[in-house]
């Protein structure tokens, strides 16, 4: 190999790099901590973005339905309209958003209370009976009375246990307080940048798109620019089809247990109902979630009425993953159900309900790419279709 000054470049290059590699793994926790530090300084910007891709999908929809092209002067768009299309789209979004989300609060906030009342005044009468119930127990076996007064009690040590427990709970609590404080403080300061960040990213996100492709095609190759925007597309695509696809399925699911649950004269309907459309947000997991928590809002009026609620529960959820789901989001996104599974526990292990929530479009993303290359280099060594086709995928 000749060195002349292009390989000695390379040569430098790898150098160095196996240098950085190598330090990077004798420092692995420094770095990790580095990260997680930029990450926190970010968090607001990061929030931003996923707060305006997730508004934009609304605002996009309000925005094409309602804001057409009208013929300005000699053919051209309209000027007013084209300046006040995005701002009223916004703003119609966010009440949309925020209205769905009032009125979901009012529809389960007095059903809540009333759910609670109703356990309130449900546990004098169990406490009662618990009571009768221990002094049956104790008259029908008196020995257990006996063995029960044989017990000596060290009154002075158990009170003063129980005021040096008291005496550090009341400093914990103290400062658990205000390090609970500072830290909903914190939360509202980003959520409040947050919220302004996306305001700004969906109001100029044309511009905001040009820049990046501007940048991306400065500092790449145009071909390697090409690939990065083609997976950058693919990625936008199923990332809007998952987040509209996701919210037409839970407004259909919730819907189809309101009119069954109205239907059965189940209590609480209304109430369930919004509880299912809101969990149903959360993919594979969340109806079970509302299941369980319906199940036991209905155990408290009538213990049958559950067990019927959760029949019911089994027949919907069937109902909704063999002929609503494939239609709604796996068709949408592309990814086998096997995969959706993997994408949830991966997700959920790694990062929770935002965790599920991101991973099955990443993983749909994923998948749609390496199929499509696995598929390109079969076909580019010439491998007979037969051996590797299969009508199912």
């Amino acid at each position: 190999m000749e060195l002349n000054s292009a390989t000695m470049k390379k040569l430098m290059l790898l150098i160095v790099f196996a240098a950085a590699v190598w330090i990077g793994l004798q420092n692995v926790n420094i770095l990790v901590g580095i990260f997680w530090m930029i990450i926190g300084m970010l968090q607001p910007l990061i929030a931003g973005a996923c707060i305006a891709y997730i508004i934009n999908v609304p605002m996009r929809a309000i925005e094409n339905a309602l804001f057409v092209r009208l013929p300005g002067p000699k053919g051209r768009e309209n000027k007013i309209l084209k300046a006040i299309r995005r701002p009223v789209s916004l703003f119609l979004a966010i009440v949309l958003i925020v209205g769905v989300l009032v009125v979901s609060i009012f529809i389960i906030g007095p059903e809540l209370g009333k759910t609670f009342s109703s356990l309130m005044q449900s546990i004098p009468p169990f406490l009662t009976d618990l009571q009768k119930k221990v002094e049956n127990l104790l008259q029908k076996y008196p020995e257990l009375v006996a063995q029960i007064n044989k017990i000596e009690f060290d009154w002075p040590s158990m009170i003063q246990n129980s005021i040096t427990f008291i005496t550090n709970g009341a400093s914990g609590f103290l400062n658990s307080t205000i390090g609970i404080a500072g830290t909903v403080a914190n939360g509202m300061m980003n959520t409040v940048f947050a919220f302004i960040f996306a305001m700004y990213m969906l109001l100029q996100k044309e511009k905001l798109c040009g820049q990046g492709r501007r940048l991306l095609y400065a500092l790449l190759p145009e071909r390697r620019g090409d690939s990065v925007m083609s997976v950058m597309t693919l990625s936008h695509r199923i990332f809007s089809k998952f987040i509209s696809g996701q919210c037409l399925e839970a407004f259909i699911l919730g819907s189809m247990f309101f009119v069954a649950m109205s239907l059965f004269r189940f209590p609480y309907a209304l109430m369930i109902s919004v509880m299912v459309m809101i969990l149903a947000l959360i993919p594979i997991v969340g109806p079970f979630i509302a299941c369980v928590l319906g199940a036991l809002l209905i155990l408290i009026s009538d213990p049958i009425q559950a067990i019927w609620f959760i029949v019911l529960f089994q027949v919907l959820q069937q109902i909704e993953g063999n002929f609503i789901y494939p239609h709604t989001i796996g068709g949408s996104i592309g990814l086998p159900p096997l995969w959706v599974l993997f994408a949830v526990t991966v997700g959920g292990a790694a990062m929770g309900i935002f965790g599920i929530l991101l991973f099955i479009p990443l993983c749909s993303v994923v998948y749609t790419l390496v199929r499509e290359g696995v598929r390109r280099r079969l076909r580019k060594k010439k491998v007979a279709a037969e051996k590797w086709e299969d009508p199912s995928v």
